[in-house]
């Protein structure tokens, strides 16, 4: 007895100490706003004191002391009302993480409150029971007696992990294998306690140590399955920033450029609305993909600024295509930009003008696009004084390192020309 005693005692210290150490990484490694991450808090502050209270009751049980025989029906007491509110919990963490995965019909939503209105039934006879003795009984010994609807205790619990787990089924298309197989362990581990608990008469601190283990392995990998999905969109928020930073800088200077050749060349003006009408007619959705797209859609991109400025400019402008590899991705407007600045800032700076050279290529482990131009250059050492320049190559550095892990390195010397590099891992 006394080393059933001291395992049960070890058993739930050791808990309690892991508990309150997940507790303080939960706390401190930020999206404690997250409806999710707040419920999974609750639920470790839940868990501890009901640990703390069964740890209580090893200790004060077959107490004939009066005072010890009162504070015994209290830890009772909180020791079923605590476990009834964990399961309301569990209940609540479960239906909010499939809502956070995917959509929920109304039958889901019913069936996870009709768990949680059996635990309130529950709770209900727990309250009854300290009058009537429903389920259990402390006689004036401190001993604990089954009462005659005990096993309606049990009964009710069961439904409620049941119902769960049949809404954890019914959106089993909607999650990874792990992520089902994570939430499953909240039905399977307490019922593998409570068989060893049969079987090894005594340890009755096996149910808490499956709970401590469910919530352990809902932190690693349930809640890091929603700390990198708060990352993504974060992620995803900076990028549509950096990205609208260059969307509307496309479109406004194309029309800028057509408007110029409506003074210059009106008939040419006209053929280039509709080639740009077309264009974002059909491609329009590819400039708000904050995803990597194909590099054949980035380069119509480029081609349909690049045709817009040959009308303008005509033979002061060349282009010279050898793209010779372009099965690989990259993020939207991350060419045009660069081709932008090589003909803007580059070649019709020129008096005579100059050619734009769009390269593509591949190494072992990356594609590689380069983009020269022959234009009047610049001292690359020295900071670049064009704000809005600088904003267009930095947003598109960014969103190559943050989208990709790409790279954008720029070489120029004044009187000769740029060269501009783009590499990107393969297999994106």
């Amino acid at each position: 007895m006394n080393a059933l005693f001291a395992a049960n005692i070890a058993m739930l210290v050791l808990c309690i100490i892991i508990c309150l150490i997940l507790l303080l990484f939960v706390l401190t490694a930020g999206h404690r706003k997250e409806r999710l991450t707040q419920i999974f808090v609750v639920i470790v502050c839940c868990h501890i004191p009901l640990m703390m209270v069964d740890m209580l009751i090893f200790l004060f049980k077959d107490s004939d002391d009066p005072l010890g025989n009162i504070v015994l029906r209290i830890l009772f007491f909180l020791s079923f009302m605590l476990g009834s509110v964990l399961l309301i919990l569990f209940t609540r963490y479960i239906l909010t993480y499939i809502r956070f995965k995917t959509p929920i019909s109304q039958n889901t939503a019913y069936v996870s409150h009709t768990a949680i209105t059996v635990c309130i039934v529950n709770i209900i006879f727990i309250i009854l029971t300290q009058w009537n003795g429903l389920y259990y009984i402390i006689d004036e010994r401190g001993v604990f007696h089954y009462g005659s609807l005990y096993l309606l205790s049990q009964i009710l619990a069961a439904v409620c992990m049941l119902l769960n787990a049949g809404v954890v089924v019914a959106h089993r298309k909607g999650m990874a294998t792990r992520e089902f197989l994570f939430l499953m362990s909240y039905l399977a581990l307490p019922i593998l306690a409570v068989v060893i608990q049969n079987i090894i008469k005594g340890v009755n601190a096996s149910v808490s140590v499956a709970i401590t283990l469910t919530i352990l392995i809902f932190y690693a990998g349930i809640q890091s399955e929603v700390q990198n999905h708060i990352k993504k969109n974060e992620t995803e928020a900076r990028i549509a920033v950096m990205l609208s930073q260059i969307q509307p800088h496309f479109i406004y200077n194309s029309l800028t450029v057509i408007k110029q050749l409506c003074d210059e060349d009106p008939k040419t003006a006209g053929e280039t609305v509709v080639e740009f009408s077309d264009y974002l007619r059909g491609n329009l959705d590819t400039l708000t993909h904050y995803a990597p797209i194909p590099f054949e859609q980035e380069l119509k991109h480029t081609e349909v600024y690049l045709s817009i400025e040959k009308k303008r400019f005509g033979d002061k402008l060349n282009i010279v295509y050898n793209v010779d590899f372009a099965d690989f991705e990259l993020p939207s407007l991350t060419l045009q930009p660069i081709v932008e600045n090589a003909v803007k800032h580059g070649v019709t700076q020129k008096k005579n003008g100059g050619t734009v050279i769009i390269k593509t290529a591949e190494t072992n482990t990356h594609a590689v696009i380069t983009v020269t131009d022959d234009g009047v250059g610049f001292d690359s050492e020295k900071p670049i004084s064009n704000g809005r320049n600088r904003i267009g190559i930095e947003n598109v550095r960014n969103r190559l390192s943050t989208m990709c892990g790409g790279t954008l390195k720029i070489e120029s010397q004044p009187g000769i020309g740029t060269t501009a590099v783009i590499t990107i891992p393969k297999g994106l």
